[in-house]
């Protein structure tokens, strides 16, 4: 070969091949992608995540090694291809979900995710050429954007993406944007014209809308003409519609006053406008929706919140498919789901949350009921993948994934907030509650009565409330009937109850076992609780149980993490003097022996057939949980139960009610008239009066106790420290302990020792117990006498010198409020809110159980303590922030995102 011609040859190679590389990039395209993933598709983990679809448009196979993806501009390398090869015609799916995944021959994962608002898209080859590039888009959930046909520069938006596959469905050009309203929804003194408008680039679009809930389009509702208004106004004078509708067959002379009954009257009615856009070759985003009350002084009138429903009529009460009128009503799972807009007006009115979500019937036997409780589910395939906001100020979460909205079940027709006061007596407890806000509910623009918002148990409350994975959650019922878990845990159960239900439970090896497998406390409380209410719809019966499940005990772990036995209250309504003619112990009222109706089983399948009791018969045969559970018993009925502390919460829930309930019950006629309503109160505040001492006389029988002292107790200096007595300090802020506590006084049981410990405020110290030589801070007392007095003495040492006075606005109770943000990202803060000096710990746990940061760990004074979490050296996931001090302990769970 002639030498000089080799530099020339190699050159027009060169060419040839750079010719060749350029024509096969070019051919590599971007051909589909989705940024808000529901339900389309799942990548190998089971997640839903954003993806992109890459297309080889050439007839050579590309290799990709090198090759870059990102969302970023500037940055064309945020993610790059490994060494991996895509054929001719080839559509291949790269997960956008930020897992980082690039082994060849196993699916694909870049390290970013795709904002749904819409960011750029850009494919680049090795030496960072661009390839393709996609502006950002405004995508909504499960929507795609994608080329049709493929490979081509037509691109349109499609509600039926095909991940992986040829784009062959329909697809439009245009997502509309819904139509403005001129006027919030919400209460407003006098009618008014409502504008609708649309954006200046949807001129050409057309506005549908009704005014009956259903959803909007050119085949069903009104069109719009340009200029024209939408008369708003009161439309109580109009014919009840809705509320005229059967909702059970059952007679009106029914026994247990369960039929369906007409309202009396015209029912309340607001206007619920939903509107739409329309245009040809275009598709509406959502359909706006907001509803309007009309009248003088509502905010006078709806002083609870209002929650106002929009859904299709067919969707309630079709007869073949409505899933509130019989038989639908008793149908369950998804298929049973219906869709509907959410509206939450805060007391005064104000709207502060609104999307489309899920609803189904929830219940058992009160899916008869005439008034039904719904149960809400916030789904992405809907809009928003939760109800973003603190729909119960007092529980620990301001976000909900599910909740309730409740109809109070058995006592539906009577005082209509049983089970709300008994789980609010117990709010402090380690049993596991529903938070409770009554909320006043319209359908369709039409009054629906007062339900009740809670949350309801299942794998996204422990979610939520604890960070729980639902593969690590065992959740059962009744009779070990697995509701998350495996036959593993159902049989891990079994064995427990088995365990304990012998008389090998007071051998320290046995009794050790079962402190590592049950949170005594929890069961403890819970059975104390249920018995005191006469919950006689129970043992047998609303009986959950859950923990997370573990190699073993834990105890380092945060609460909920330790894989102990726990279990949660609910459907309490059949306690507090329920008076139908089933419920047993309705003819001896507070008299009835619920304590021997919990331990002692019969043999029938319900209310409490033997398998129900035998956790707690078998724990009680064991010394000391049987002291345990007789001093915290004494101590409960001493303060949370005490008739002064109950009464005052059944007044607090009456006050709120009582403004509202002649609406309700002429709305649903149950309780008849509000005389019934009134008698039903009183026999729960009697109830509440007589209690303590049948429960006292059910606890000397069958313990076989000899009696009960009376014991008084008191400090020498108000200001010095205060007495703990078994599991209460008594001091104010505490449940059931007046702001003015000495002398204080409670009954308590010969036989049972209970301990009583001196506590110094911060500044003083302990010097004694009055007429008591040699006794220490603790004292365990055994005694048969009558009465007994004791006076703690505290005197000031140096360092109380300077203290201030304490805060006049010092938190009455002991609580970790949510993290805020939640999501966050590096940084957050969380209020601990500290009623009285102390130590406090604020410790921060991840969902496996690590201790990964302990930010406050020392003596704190009264108030509200903001505590900084810095979140830099931590992994994106859910953490578990725990807040302790004295006996309290509190949760909650917070996601950083980064």
């Amino acid at each position: 070969m002639n030498q000089p011609a080799l530099p020339l040859i190699l050159a027009a190679l060169l060419l040839v091949l750079c010719i060749t590389d350029a024509g096969a990039q070019s051919a590599l395209v971007i051909n589909e992608f989705m940024a808000s993933n529901n339900e389309t598709i799942s990548d190998e983990d089971g997640d839903f995540e954003d993806w992109i679809e890459i297309l080889n448009t050439g007839s050579t196979p590309l290799r990709l090694a090198g090759y870059g993806l990102t969302d970023r501009e500037g940055d064309f390398f945020r993610w790059v291809f490994p060494d991996t090869t895509i054929q001719p015609g080839q559509f291949m799916l790269v997960w956008a979900s930020g897992k980082d995944r690039r082994k060849p021959g196993s699916p694909l994962h870049t390290s970013f995710s795709i904002a749904s608002g819409g960011e750029p898209l850009r494919l680049t080859d090795f030496n960072g050429n661009r390839l393709d590039t996609v502006p950002p888009v405004l995508l909504p959930t499960d929507y795609s954007y994608g080329r049709r046909p493929d490979g081509s520069d037509q691109w349109v938006f499609f509600r039926e993406p095909t991940p992986g596959f040829s784009n062959v469905a329909d697809g439009v050009s245009r997502l509309l944007d819904p139509p403005a309203f001129s006027h919030e929804g919400g209460f407003h003194p006098q009618g008014f014209y409502l504008t609708l408008t649309l954006p200046g680039h949807q001129q050409d679009a057309r506005i549908y809308y009704t005014l009956d809930g259903s959803t909007p389009g050119p085949d069903n509702g009104r069109r719009l003409s340009e200029g024209q208004t939408i008369r708003i106004e009161d439309r109580t004078d109009e014919p009840n519609d809705l509320s005229m509708i059967r909702t059970n067959n059952i007679g009106e002379n029914d026994p247990l006053n369960d039929g369906w009954k007409p309202p009396i009257g015209q029912v309340f009615k607001g206007t619920v406008v939903r509107a739409v856009a329309w245009a040809p070759d275009s598709e509406p985003v959502r359909v706006a929706t907001r509803t309007f009350f009309v009248g003088a002084d509502l905010h006078e009138r709806y002083r609870l919140p209002v929650v106002s429903l929009a859904t299709d009529r067919d969707h309630f009460f079709s007869e073949s498919s409505g899933i509130y009128v019989p038989p639908n009503f008793q149908e369950r799972g998804e298929g049973s789901e219906r869709p509907v807009h959410f509206e939450f007006y805060e007391s005064g009115g104000d709207p502060v949350l609104a999307h489309d979500a899920g609803v189904r019937i929830h219940g058992g036997t009160s899916r008869a009921r005439p008034i039904k409780s719904l149960r809400m589910y916030a789904r992405r395939s809907y809009g928003e993948s939760w109800f973003e906001y603190p729909l119960i100020p007092d529980a620990p979460v301001d976000r909900y994934k599910r909740f309730l909205l409740r109809n109070s079940g058995n006592d539906w027709d009577m005082a209509y907030f049983r089970d709300a006061l008994m789980q609010r007596l117990v709010e402090h407890t380690p049993v596991e509650t529903q938070y409770y806000r009554p909320v006043v509910v319209f359908l369709n623009g039409e009054y629906w009565g007062i339900h009740n918002i809670r949350k309801r148990y299942d794998h996204r409350y422990f979610e939520s409330m604890y960070g729980l994975d639902r593969n690590d959650l065992v959740l059962m019922e009744r009779n070990a009937a697995v509701k998350e878990g495996t036959s593993r845990d159902q049989r891990d159960y079994e064995q427990l109850r088995e365990m304990l239900d012998t008389d090998q439970v007071n051998h320290p090896q046995i009794w050790q076992r079962v402190k590592d497998r049950v949170d005594l406390d929890n069961l403890r409380d819970y059975n104390i609780a249920n018995i005191y209410f006469r919950n006689t719809d129970w043992p047998g019966n609303n009986i959950d149980f859950w923990r997370k499940r573990t190699d073993g005990p834990q105890d380092d772990a945060p609460p909920g993490h330790d894989g102990r036995w726990r279990w949660l209250m609910f459907d309490t309504d059949f306690g507090f003097n329920l008076d139908y003619h089933y419920v047993q112990g309705h003819n001896v009222r507070e008299q009835h022996n619920t304590l021997s109706f919990a331990i002692n089983g019969a043999n029938v399948s319900w209310p409490n057939p033997d398998w129900s009791v035998q956790m707690l018969r078998g724990a009680l045969r064991n010394v000391s949980f049987r002291q345990s559970f007789i001093n915290r018993f004494a101590d409960l009925l001493n303060t949370a139960f005490s008739p002064e502390r109950v009464e005052a919460e059944i007044d607090a829930i009456y006050n709120q009610l009582k403004p509202h309930m002649p609406e309700h019950v002429n709305r649903w006629r149950g309780p008849e008239t509000m005389q019934e309503w009134e008698d039903e109160v009183a026999s729960m505040r009697d109830f509440a009066r007589k209690r303590p001492a049948a429960q006292r006389e059910h606890i000397l029988s069958h313990f076989g106790l000899r009696g009960t002292v009376d014991l008084a107790l008191d400090v020498n200096d108000l200001e010095g420290g205060h007495i703990r007595i078994n599991t209460i300090d008594i001091q104010p802020g505490q449940v059931g302990i007046p702001d003015q506590p000495w002398p204080w006084s409670g009954v308590y049981f010969h036989d049972v020792p209970f301990t009583i410990t001196a506590v110094p405020a911060w500044g003083y110290e302990f010097a004694g117990w009055e007429g008591r030589d040699h006794a220490g801070e603790t004292v365990t007392i055994r005694t048969f006498e009558q009465e007994l007095s004791l006076k703690a003495l505290f005197e000031a040492t140096e360092v109380s010198a300077g203290l201030s006075e304490p805060e006049p606005d010092r938190p009455r109770d002991f609580r970790l409020h949510p993290p805020r943000p939640n999501p966050f990202n590096n940084r957050a803060m969380v209020t601990v809110a500290v009623p009285d000096a102390g130590h406090l710990r604020v410790s921060v746990y991840s969902v496996d159980g690590r201790r990964v940061a302990v930010p406050v760990d020392g003596v704190v004074r009264s108030g509200f303590h903001e505590v900084a979490l810095d979140a830099s050296a931590w992994a994106s996931g859910v953490y578990i922030i725990t807040a302790e001090t004295g006996s309290r302990r509190m949760s909650v769970p917070v996601t950083l995102v980064k």
